[in-house]
């Protein structure tokens, strides 16, 4: 489910080494030119619908093994069209698995204040030396979303006018979320339109993190209709209960297996938490 959930998870690669390089590639996957203004200040902003941050580290494991890494971070550009939010995710696979399956991955969501909607997000990765390109723009005049893969062109239907892709999802997420109970719904892009999907805040708990055993917020995603996030697994995500919702754990619960991406640090905050 999402823009970019596949709809394969390569069962029939368990128990053979291509399984972890595969796994961090699906992992990557489902998270799955800048104007004069600059990247703004990474301090929270009441202003913004999308938290601004500095670069943060991730390590990827899965079934308990190191097997990559990726990387977030947010920032907001002033348009034309009013601010216009951009999230980047770049991931890679570690540099034993590199001889396995090597992914190199670059993820970009756009999300504009004044829509209070994704615009576009595009997808450029090579996993085993085969580069992937997908370019997903939102078309409100036409109520779709055009999709283009290499010489290929799709336009998939939408009937909402405020739709989300996974990373501008989980961003927003962070916004509204505050307390066990909270539960919101906003519209998922999938590959047949969008989809209400409901994020809900399940409880806190005490879990490690760079700064020292802090407070986190559990918030699970999941269609509306009460189907689980995905055929094949459930994500869990862990914030911070402070006012930036930092995402220190994000868990995803295959049926081979589980991946892991531990928050490791943020740029320009490693003194200043601790």
């Amino acid at each position: 489910m999402g823009w970019l959930m596949r709809g394969r998870l390569f069962v029939s690669v368990v128990g053979r080494p291509e399984a972890l390089g595969f796994a961090m590639c699906l992992f990557m996957m489902t998270l799955a030119g800048h104007t004069a203004a600059g990247r703004g200040s990474a301090e929270k902003d009441d202003r913004t619908p999308i938290p601004i941050d500095n670069l943060m580290h991730y390590s990827v494991s899965y079934a308990g093994v190191h097997c990559g890494s990726l990387t977030l971070e947010s920032f907001v550009e002033n348009t034309d069209e009013g601010p216009i939010h951009r999230i980047v995710m770049t991931a890679r696979t570690s540099k034993f698995f590199d001889g396995i399956y090597k992914v190199r991955s670059k993820i970009e969501s756009l999300y504009s204040a004044s829509r209070m909607s994704s615009t576009r997000y595009h997808e450029h990765s090579v996993e085993k030396q085969k580069v992937k390109d997908k370019l997903y723009v939102v078309e409100f005049d036409e109520s779709r979303v055009r999709r283009e893969e290499g010489d290929e062109e799709e336009f998939i239907p939408i009937t909402s006018e405020q739709v989300y892709d996974p990373l501008s999802f989980l961003y927003r997420v962070r916004r509204l979320v505050v307390e066990p109970g909270d539960e919101i719904i906003l519209n998922m892009v999938t590959d047949h339109g969008d989809v209400a999907t409901v994020a809900e805040a399940v409880k806190t708990k005490t879990i490690s993190t760079p700064f020292g055993r802090r407070e986190a917020l559990l918030v699970v995603p999941r269609p509306a209709d009460e189907e689980m996030f995905s055929k094949k697994g459930t994500m869990n995500v862990w914030l911070s209960t402070d006012d930036r919702r930092i995402p220190y754990r994000i868990e995803f619960e295959l049926s081979f297996g589980r991946l892991v991406a531990k928050l490791k640090k943020i740029n320009g905050q490693e003194e200043k938490e601790k």
